[in-house]
């Protein structure tokens, strides 16, 4: 587990390229009770840009998907910015929560199916998302909740 922990926040803080975020937290958990399912998440946070990042790999039943989040600690907008929503709304990027299923990629490890990830983001992701990252703006991202009702 914390190889995995200690992975996903080399990854992360590559992927943002800045030195202005510091780790907040890592954690495993593990729920075998109703629906087995062990998540490792890491989050960043930066009181300068004004942003906290979540990064979680989830391994649910056969699937491993990554759940990537940014939220405001402004105070302004508390609505977080699901990356794969945001690839969809923004960037022109249709079922990009498919883009979250480690298992597409191709590697034999996790460091190199996350590397893959990494490069496949980057390359779709337009320059606002990088100026959301440093807190220059922010954008409202629009849910469906009819499948949930």
């Amino acid at each position: 587990m914390e190889q995995i922990l200690e992975l996903l926040e080399k990854k992360l803080i590559d992927f943002i390229q800045t030195d202005k975020f510091m780790l907040e937290s890592k954690v495993s958990d593990k729920n075998t009770d109703t629906t087995p399912y062990t998540s490792n998440k890491v989050k960043l946070s930066s009181v300068e840009f004004k942003r906290k990042i979540s990064i979680s790999l989830t391994d649910y039943y056969s699937h491993k998907r990554l759940f990537f989040n940014i939220y405001n600690i402004d105070g302004g907008s508390h609505n977080s910015i699901m990356l794969d929503k945001y690839l969809e709304q923004f960037c022109g990027v249709s079922n990009a929560k498919n883009l979250m299923l480690l298992e597409q990629y191709s590697g034999e490890s996790i460091e190199e199916k996350l590397n893959t990830f990494f490069i496949q983001i980057r390359s779709k992701l337009d320059s606002r998302f990088f100026d959301i990252l440093k807190g220059t703006t922010w954008v409202e991202i629009t849910f469906d909740w009819e499948k949930y009702k």
